[in-house]
């Protein structure tokens, strides 16, 4: 209860040109047309230091829901996950998005 565990990683952009459709398809089609898509639920866009963050809560067919952390610049996309989430340190969280960089 007193850690927050963070993971950095290259996103796996999938088979479509943007964020979106690749979060809404991430398997790109493979279940066929009768396969539903996951829904994004919501979608907060900021610019920091490091790139555009984005923030995306999305909803599968089944009804699971999951956050996904994104930083963008330019090509570059890092999918940034964390556990618990959330947890008692947002403010902990924002400042180590916000100390991220691109080479």
């Amino acid at each position: 209860s007193n850690q927050i565990k963070i993971f950095v990683d290259l996103f796996n952009a999938g088979c479509h040109p943007t964020i979106e459709e690749n979060l809404k398809d991430p398997a790109c089609g493979e279940g066929g047309p009768e396969v539903k898509p996951n829904e994004i639920v919501s979608k907060e866009v900021k610019q920091l230091p490091g790139g555009t963050f984005y923030k995306y809560m999305i909803e599968s067919p089944s009804g699971s829901r999951f956050t996904f952390y994104l930083l963008e610049k330019g090509d570059r996309i890092l999918q940034i996950s964390k556990e618990p989430d959330p947890s008692k340190f947002e403010k902990e969280f924002e400042e180590i998005v916000n100390s991220i960089k691109f080479e």
